[in-house]
Parts: C-alpha cells; sequence; structure tokens
C-alpha cells in the first residue's frame, strides 16, 4: 500500500489515519493482554476484536 498517496478529501485522510491508529492500538493490547494471561487464544480474540471494532468505526 502506498502511504504517500494523494487523498482527495480531509475526512479521508482522518479515516485513513484513524484506521491505522485503531488496528495498531489493537495489536499493541491484544500483545500484552495474552502475554499477561499467557494464553495464544486470548491474543487472537482480541484482536479479532479490535479489527471488528476498527470495522465498525
Amino acid at each position: 500500500m502506498d502511504f504517500n498517496a494523494k487523498l482527495d478529501f480531509a475526512g479521508q485522510a482522518l479515516a485513513f489515519r484513524l484506521l491505522h491508529v485503531l488496528l495498531a492500538a489493537s495489536g499493541v493490547v491484544a500483545f500484552f493482554v495474552g502475554l499477561a494471561l499467557q494464553s495464544l487464544s486470548i491474543t487472537m480474540y482480541t484482536l479479532a476484536l479490535g479489527t471488528v471494532v476498527t470495522a465498525l468505526v
């Protein structure tokens, strides 16, 4: 994906940034939740939940 692409609208740029921030944050949260609970399945479920929340936003 070309991160230096020209965006047409300010809202489009905001949505693009929000997408990346939410996905990165859900990945970090999922990692630490899985690490704390020592469960890979909990990590995957947490990451999936973050992805669904990002898709809904």
